[in-house]
């Protein structure tokens, strides 16, 4: 029984860990107050250096909205997500990976079975050969939002009781991505909740869904 009220707790929490990852959040005061002002600040890990310098060259017709800035908050900002962006994390962290298999070699250990950081394994994982300038045009964004079959209707669904309209909308179904990166499905509609609320929110089918 005991084990019952454990796992119906963790549901009330999140509605999915299956699969979660963990981007890092925008830390930066001023790069989250500006872009969060919209939208979610999206994690600057998702996208290459390249990426932000084309979409800070045009804040001005930004998706068809004008996010102007002025110039020093612009370079603010823009350092941010350059300095914390795809590639440029996934080279800092492979030299740092490479470094720590050198010194652990020379004390004659085996390193050929060890594990890159969480966060360079997360970098490698959202790299991009092109220059998208959309979230939604990586492709480890598109095989986590691949909803096929009977649970594409059931998922849309889901979205369109919370109020989402489109995907990138992250912290929708993700609430706490912006807090602390966490990609585990937890939907800000539910977020003021009882318990009991919780519980209901979603069929069995739902959470079927969703977790897979």
């Amino acid at each position: 029984m005991r084990v019952l009220f454990l796992v119906a707790a963790v549901l009330l929490v999140t509605v999915s860990t299956v699969m979660a990852e963990s981007l890092p959040p925008v830390e930066d005061a001023t790069a989250k107050a500006e872009c969060s002002e919209c939208h979610m600040a999206y994690p600057a890990i998702t996208l290459p250096q390249a990426s932000w310098k084309k979409i800070f060259a045009n804040l001005s017709d930004h998706f068809g909205e004008d996010a102007s800035l002025d110039g020093a908050t612009t370079r603010l900002v823009l350092d941010y997500y350059e300095k914390n962006s795809n590639d440029v994390i996934t080279k800092k962290y492979q030299r740092i990976f490479e470094k720590t298999k050198r010194e652990k070699a020379k004390e004659g250990k085996n390193v050929k079975y060890l594990r890159p950081p969480g966060i360079l394994r997360t970098a490698i994982k959202w790299s991009s050969k092109m220059t998208p300038e959309r979230l939604q045009d990586v492709q480890r964004f598109k095989s986590k939002h691949r909803f096929v079959g009977r649970c594409e209707g059931t998922i849309k669904t889901v979205m369109k009781r919370a109020r989402i309209t489109t995907l990138a909308m992250c912290s929708g179904c993700h609430a706490a991505m912006p807090i602390n990166g966490s990609s585990a499905v937890r939907f800000k509609f539910m977020e003021k909740m009882t318990q009991e609320e919780k519980q209901t929110a979603l069929s069995d089918e739902e959470r079927k869904c969703l977790d897979d």
